[in-house]
């Protein structure tokens, strides 16, 4: 069985077959969109445990990344001369990083501001190197800034029960 419906001053034929068989599509959507809810809902219990707190190791493991990062760079621009070397140092406040990666609590914000230069449009700066490098500090900011937190498994938790 059909009918007649005009759409977009066209007079199409629409068969009952059709309207069923869309019904019947959106119900199982429906069940589909159920089933990822649970499946989320899994995920999520399953990912409540875990989360292992970092240690002492991982810092070092971080900060051993972030520094070989910097060697590489250094390296890199030691053989493009003197001047160029210290030019870019300077950019990126060298000495601070370096106080920084050794410190037994660095100052985030500083290592922030010299990520974020590196974020320019500097020619140069997109140099596998320079890349490196920023990606290592982005890690390590994002390792240190957890590792402040005092009830790292608690905060996860949290955040697990905010989806």
């Amino acid at each position: 069985m059909s009918s007649l419906s005009i759409v977009g001053g066209c007079v199409r034929q629409v068969s009952w077959l059709g309207v069923a068989t869309l019904g019947i599509a959106l119900l199982l959507f429906q069940g589909t969109v159920a089933s990822a809810e649970d499946t989320l809902s899994a995920r999520i219990e399953a990912a409540r445990g875990s989360l292992r707190p970092l240690t002492d190791e991982d810092v070092a493991a971080a900060k051993a990344d972030l520094q070989s990062a910097l060697d590489r760079l250094n390296d890199q621009l030691t053989r493009n001369g003197d001047e160029i070397r210290d030019g870019w140092r300077l950019y990126l406040r060298w000495e601070e990083i370096d106080a920084q990666v050794a410190a037994p609590s660095p100052n985030l914000a500083v290592l922030v501001e010299v990520r974020d230069s590196m974020r320019r449009r500097h020619p140069g700066l997109e140099l596998p190197a320079f890349q490196n490098l920023r990606a290592e500090l982005t890690a390590f900011i994002g390792l240190m800034t957890y590792a402040q937190v005092p009830d790292q498994v608690g905060a996860y938790n949290a955040l697990l029960d905010q989806l």
